[in-house]
């Protein structure tokens, strides 16, 4: 199976971070607007609303924050690792042609002396 191009891997690892980080701000945002809720729902006149229920769905969403984050992160170091193979592999196939170039102008010059 051949690998895309440095470039490509690198958009995709670019990708990930951002849509990382943009799930990342809007975990924190959710929690932030809980916490408020949850201390609004608490004051004392405030209508019947399920407290506990919210704070409940707070931690489920906490968990699966962790699970998405962690998974996101496996998935970028896995682009990274590819980054990495495909400038390896790329610098790899440059100093192969700058290696036929080298033979052959040595094979001309030999010719040349002869």
């Amino acid at each position: 199976m051949e690998l895309a191009s440095s470039e490509e891997v690198q958009m995709q690892l670019g990708r990930s971070q951002e849509r990382r980080a943009h799930v990342d701000h809007l975990h924190q945002l959710a929690l932030t607007l809980g916490v408020d809720i949850i201390s609004s729902v608490q004051q004392p006149n405030c209508s019947n609303i399920s407290a506990k229920n919210l704070q409940q769905q707070l931690e489920a969403l906490e968990l699966e924050s962790r699970s998405w984050s962690a998974q996101a992160k496996e998935h970028e170091r896995v682009l990274s690792c590819s980054l990495e193979y495909c400038t390896a592999r790329d610098e790899i196939s440059e100093l192969k042609e700058s290696f036929k170039d080298i033979k052959k102008k040595f094979n001309n010059l030999k010719f040349n002396y002869s």
